[in-house]
């Protein structure tokens, strides 16, 4: 019940922040109730003592949530309560959605998307190969078994290296939404080291190559997200056919039109 409680409200907010502080509060001034009945002679116990706590934990919401500095906001149905409470409430300010395209590649370049996947202890990837013009080259999808996310990540990316190697483009840019993955490419940290296998075979492989990768939005990055999707569904390694594949045909199309996805605000 009381973890159910505290996980009330995005973390970060008023509503979070009033939600720990309530029954903090009532402790408090259930504790001092005790003291003074026990403590105290002559103590009178006073009529409204119910009516009393809920306006002393008002009082000091009140009170120390104007020293709070909320990062997320809460819910419309908790402004709505305090509202009627007369609880003045704060919400960082809005903000406005982004338009997120496809990236194109630098001229004498190809596009290389790779995703990765994992669901319930089993993992998969993709990737798709285009020109400047957003022109569909090639595409795969793979079944990595057992694995995490980052694996899925990691193992797409090595996957669309090889790809590209066996079809002789040696001039690509990946582009991938792993923030890690970007940063383990360029030697910025060291990658986990269940990962290191891995990863000594992706350097090994870019020998020779002009390659380089660029962290890119979840929404520019929907059609490899599409395919490493079709690896878990299929549980095997295979290609999408966009003359078939209705949604895959949708945000190649997109995406050569450079029509934008939303990306909303995350105040979570």
């Amino acid at each position: 019940m009381l973890q159910l409680w505290f996980s009330v409200g995005n973390q970060g907010s008023y509503e979070s922040f009033s939600f720990t502080l309530i029954p903090i509060l009532i402790m408090w001034q259930l504790w001092k109730e005790r003291c003074r009945r026990r403590f105290e002679e002559n103590y009178v116990i006073k009529d409204g003592q119910a009516q009393n706590l809920i306006l002393t934990i008002r009082y000091w919401i009140m009170k120390l949530g104007a020293c709070f500095i909320p990062s997320s906001r809460s819910s419309k149905t908790f402004d709505f309560i305090a509202n009627r409470l007369a609880i003045q409430t704060k919400n960082p300010p809005l903000k406005q959605p982004t338009l997120v395209y496809w990236t194109r590649p630098p001229d004498d370049f190809l596009a290389l998307n790779t995703d990765g996947a994992a669901s319930e202890g089993i993992a998969a990837g993709g990737g798709i190969l285009r020109d400047i013009f957003g022109n569909h080259l090639m595409n795969f999808f793979s079944f990595y078994g057992d694995g995490s996310n980052n694996v899925a990540e990691t193992r797409a990316i090595l996957d669309g290296i090889l790809t590209c190697k066996r079809q002789g483009f040696t001039k690509v840019i990946i582009y991938t939404d792993s923030k890690l993955a970007t940063r383990w490419f360029h030697k910025e940290t060291s990658p986990p080291w269940h990962l290191n296998i891995w990863w000594r075979k992706i350097q090994k492989e870019i020998e020779g190559m002009s390659i380089g990768m660029i962290h890119v939005y979840r929404e520019g990055n929907f059609a490899a997200d599409h395919l490493a999707g079709l690896g878990l569904i299929h549980k095997g390694d295979g290609a999408a056919n966009p003359l078939c594949d209705t949604k895959f045909r949708q945000l190649l199309t997109g995406d050569k039109l450079q029509i934008p996805y939303l990306r909303s605000p995350n105040y979570s």
